[in-house]
C-alpha cells in the first residue's frame, strides 16, 4: 500500500510547498520559496492548511483594480 501524501490530509508542508515552486519556476532562490511558505502558513504550524491556501490565493482580489473605464 503506497503511503499516504501530505495533501491526502488537507495540508502541505514545506516540502509539497517547495516541490510546487520548483515545478512552476524553478529558478527562485531556496530563501524566496521559505519567506513565501511563512508568508502563507498563518499560524506558523509547519503546513499550509486549506483555509491558509485559499487565502492566499484570494489575496488582493477584494482591492479596486486599477482598470479604467472609458
Amino acid at each position: 500500500m503506497p503511503a499516504q501524501q501530505d495533501t491526502d490530509r488537507g495540508f502541505l508542508t514545506f516540502k509539497d510547498f517547495k516541490k510546487a515552486f520548483n515545478s512552476a519556476s524553478p529558478q527562485l532562490s531556496e530563501k524566496i520559496i521559505v519567506e513565501a511558505f511563512k508568508e502563507v502558513d498563518q499560524d506558523s504550524d509547519g503546513c499550509i492548511s486549506f483555509k491558509e491556501f485559499e487565502s492566499a490565493m484570494k489575496y488582493g482580489q477584494d482591492e479596486v483594480s486599477p482598470v479604467c473605464f472609458a
